[in-house]
């Protein structure tokens, strides 16, 4: 399973959401339907807790945020050893995220609701 497998199959889905724990449960309902193994809300380290990892791949949902603390956030996750790839689903056109972080592939899903 790679980063682009799984953002392929969320850019196949619709999603109506509310909330960042909406969006994980929908989440968590694709990868169960496409039987998909993954684990969420995993620690990471100490204090760090990523929405989902599926192996070394993690997957952080952000509704909102600003682009500093999304920044902050991710490259924090990308010096975790756990961490092969990320992957940022969000909301907000706002967050053009870099190919990379810490010599990790970072792949941005971006739904583009504008600063919701």
């Amino acid at each position: 399973m790679t980063a682009e497998t799984i953002a392929n199959l969320i850019n196949g889905y619709s999603f109506n959401f509310c909330s960042e724990k909406d969006w994980q449960d929908a989440i968590d309902a694709v990868f169960t339907v496409n039987r998909i193994p993954f684990e969420r809300e995993v620690e990471i380290s100490g204090k760090e807790r990523i929405d989902f990892m599926v192996g070394d791949i993690g997957l952080e949902i952000k509704i909102g945020f600003a682009y500093a603390a999304v920044i902050r956030q991710l490259s924090r996750y990308a010096l975790n050893e756990r961490i092969g790839e990320l992957i940022l689903l969000t909301s907000r056109s706002q967050h053009q995220m870099p190919a990379t972080m810490h010599g990790k592939k970072l792949t941005t899903i971006n739904f583009g609701f504008g600063s919701l």
